[in-house]
């Protein structure tokens, strides 16, 4: 059984939105993104505004989305103005509970630690970085910026 969505709706793999249009001529791309995230922990997709780096990071999770246990999860950032709430967002389309006295990043790796999921970031470039929520090997984050991260945190 998959992660339940943030509406609470057990979903088996993914809240990845629906395609409403064809997404054509980035096979390239998208085999390198699928070849670099064999590789890494976190991959960064960075391009201007509009150049496409959403819809490829979700074309590639959709993909993908067969080989990760826990599927693939779509978490929107750019209404978050503080880095600090990135774990909430995170904690919020896992279904993850804040648990009283334990820090919520904590609760996130824990809840992650038996599992494998595909984690797309989206709207990063406003953000210092998610990075500190990756100590461990569970989950591959795909982020999409307008920027590359912080040196230390590709």
């Amino acid at each position: 059984m998959g992660f339940p969505n943030s509406l609470g709706r057990t979903n088996p793999k993914n809240n990845l939105p629906l395609e409403l249009s064809s997404f054509v001529g980035r096979e390239r791309e998208m085999a390198r993104v699928e070849e670099l995230l064999a590789d890494n922990r976190l991959l960064t997709l960075t391009g201007p505004g509009g150049s496409g780096k959403t819809r490829l990071a979700l074309a590639v999770a959709s993909r993908m989305l067969e080989g990760f246990e826990e599927g693939a999860w779509l978490v929107e950032l750019a209404s978050l103005s503080d880095p600090d709430l990135v774990p909430q967002a995170l904690a919020s389309v896992l279904g993850v509970r804040e648990v009283p006295g334990t820090p919520l990043v904590d609760s996130l790796c824990l809840h992650l630690r038996s599992r494998e999921a595909l984690l797309v970031l989206d709207n990063c470039e406003h953000l210092a970085g998610p990075a500190p929520l990756w100590p461990k090997p569970c989950c591959v984050p795909v982020r999409t910026s307008r920027s590359s991260p912080p040196a230390g945190r590709r």
